[in-house]
């Protein structure tokens, strides 16, 4: 257990604010021992002291009369916001139920502003010495991100509940509306820095996975209200919309590659692949064999995205683990060459199955997750089936 954990059990810090922080900074911790609970834990106790202290509920009403000093507010405003976009991005990740719901929050939509006021009072040199030029620019990205991860909770309420109604054509095209006006920010400056440049890369990560998530739901049932003469039209539109979604993910990847970003990969960089990876492991299964080749093609670069990931990120492992699986039941007679030629060994060459990290001793990939992951419209039931996997 981390210093950080055993300060936070025993309760010697009585400021709300500060439990908050680092029960956020907590979830991003991981140990093999406990890999995939850890980030839904400390989660749900960021958002259970958010509300105990009301920041779900900072309307703009409320702010203009509150005798809470404006830094705090916008300091509450961050948290509160970084919370539901955990929330979210979580909840798609794991596979579990979300913990905030929108109707009962009013608490303004964070700004640029909001991040960048903490530095104000700083002194010039300081800043210069410690504070990066661009900030501006990544404190926007972030407000966009916000943005995404609404449009995120809106999907992943309209399309993924269980026992929810069946969503309407009306809704989704509504929704689909919504998303279309989003825009992404403009591709990155010459001089921006490889900070800067990453973090649009991943932004636009985010993206193309959540379009995947968007659209997958469709792929073999269509909303209900839709009309007959639209049905061909719509599934082929849906197709389409999946296919260019994992295609630009793999653009993006190819770009961080020859870029060398990769080492400012962060944990949600991994899950982030799983949607396309999912999308051209579907390909694989075409009764083309020319677009069957195409799609093991892409989902090898997911592949060697995830092996040099694996070092930092062990849920790389584990991803990549489960789809060496898949594409074997695919193609049963696939060796899978290790990307980076000084780490293969005579072994692993001989048993292309076993998983190259340590983390894989715990799991045990049965087949429910194989087959989730096979089925074109299962991505929760994966999740759900990844998350069991602990021995």
């Amino acid at each position: 257990m981390t210093i950080l954990q055993c300060l936070h059990y025993i309760g010697g810090e009585t400021n709300h604010t500060v439990l908050l922080q680092s029960a956020l900074l907590l979830g991003f911790y991981h140990s093999e021992a406990d890999t995939h609970t850890q980030p839904w834990y400390w989660l749900g106790v960021a958002i259970s002291l958010c509300q105990s202290i009301g920041l779900h509920r900072c309307s703009s009403a409320v702010c203009a009369t509150s005798p809470i000093p404006e830094q705090q507010q916008r300091l509450w405003r961050r948290l509160w916001w970084t919370c539901v976009f955990r929330d979210r991005w979580l909840s798609l990740t794991m596979g579990r139920p979300l913990r905030i719901n929108m109707n009962d929050c009013n608490t303004m939509m964070p700004s640029a502003a909001d991040m960048l006021s903490d530095f104000t009072e700083l002194p010039e040199s300081m800043s210069d010495a410690y504070i990066p030029k661009d900030l501006p620019q990544l404190a926007q990205y972030w407000v966009t991100m916000i943005q995404l991860t609404q449009l995120l909770g809106d999907t992943l309420t309209l399309c993924y509940q269980p026992f929810g109604p069946s969503p309407s054509f009306q809704q989704v095209e509504s929704l689909e509306r919504e998303i279309s006006t989003f825009q992404l920010p403009e591709s990155k400056d010459t001089v921006s820095s490889p900070v800067v440049t990453f973090y649009l890369y991943h932004l636009q990560l985010h993206y193309q996975a959540f379009l995947v998530t968007f659209y997958r739901p469709f792929i073999t049932k269509t909303p209900e209200g839709l009309p007959v003469t639209q049905k061909s039209s719509w599934q082929t539109h849906i197709r389409n919309s999946i296919d260019t979604a994992a295609l630009q993910t793999n653009s993006v990847l190819d770009s961080l590659v020859r870029e060398k970003l990769l080492d400012f990969s962060g944990p949600m960089t991994p899950p982030l692949l799983v949607p396309a990876m999912h999308v051209h492991l579907l390909n694989c299964k075409s009764p083309d064999p020319l677009s069957r080749r195409l799609g093991l093609n892409k989902l090898e670069l997911c592949m060697m995205v995830l092996e040099q990931l694996q070092h930092t990120h062990p849920s790389s492992s584990l991803f990549r683990g489960i789809f060496l699986e898949a594409i074997h039941h695919i193609f049963p007679s696939y060796v899978a060459q290790s990307t980076i030629p000084e780490l293969a060994t005579s072994e692993d060459s001989l048993q292309p199955n076993v998983m190259t990290d340590g983390l894989m001793a715990g799991f045990n990939i049965g087949e429910d997750a194989i087959d989730a992951l096979m089925d074109e419209v299962s991505i929760f039931n994966f999740w759900e089936s990844l998350n069991n996997m602990q021995s």
